[in-house]
């Protein structure tokens, strides 16, 4: 797909390009998640781009099996070079290559949802729910709208960029309070970072 070559083609710089417009706001919208959570065996990540945020959980969980979904090759590709750990499965394709059966305890979807409209969303989560535990952790990190102009504008330039870069469905973002409905989700932790335009929650399925 074109989404997927449009990865590929920023697999090199992407790091490089989320730091120069973000800093370390990105890294740390997810690390202060990681670090919330307690007892955990199986994590899932998708959509985990070059890899980095594995070294960040085996810092802290250095004993956890880890399933890398990322629909980039380019990327895969990067991950594993940078985590040579047998501790990681890294699966090309998504959320349909999932592995049956694992029951896993933690999922992060971070900067993932934005990508898709709405609908695509719910229905992708539903599909993914059915792979994980019951009552797994949710760690979701991803932008907010705000009511600052330049942030207002800054998401809009995003969009225009992914769009034509990668091809990505969504013009705007997501209805998160829907993707996360209250009545299936308990948030345990919850943070704001640039200034709101980011957001980390932790999510508990209920």
């Amino acid at each position: 797909m074109k989404t997927h070559k449009g990865f590929d083609r920023l697999s090199l710089i992407y790091d490089l390009m989320v730091k120069l417009v973000f800093g370390r706001v990105i890294r740390e919208s997810q690390i202060s998640l990681i670090k919330q959570v307690k007892n955990s065996e199986k994590w899932l990540i998708l959509g985990g781009g070059t890899g980095w945020v594995i070294e960040e959980i085996f810092k802290v969980h250095p004993k956890v099996e880890i399933a890398f979904v990322e629909a980039s090759q380019k990327m895969i590709n990067r991950a594993r070079k940078r985590n040579p750990n047998d501790g990681v499965n890294y699966i090309l394709g998504s959320i349909d290559q999932i592995p049956n059966g694992q029951d896993y305890d933690v999922v992060i979807t971070a900067y993932f949802w934005d990508m898709f409209e709405t609908d695509h969303a719910m229905a992708m989560k539903r599909s993914i729910d059915e792979k994980v535990k019951n009552d797994a952790l949710w760690l979701s990190a991803d932008f907010r709208n705000t009511d600052i102009w330049w942030q207002k504008k800054l998401t809009k330039i995003m969009y225009w960029f992914f769009r034509i870069t990668c091809h990505i469905e969504a013009s705007e973002l997501p209805n998160f309070d829907t993707i996360f409905s209250k009545q299936d989700h308990k948030v345990l932790f919850q943070k704001s970072f640039y200034y709101g335009m980011i957001e980390s929650t932790l999510y508990k399925r209920s």
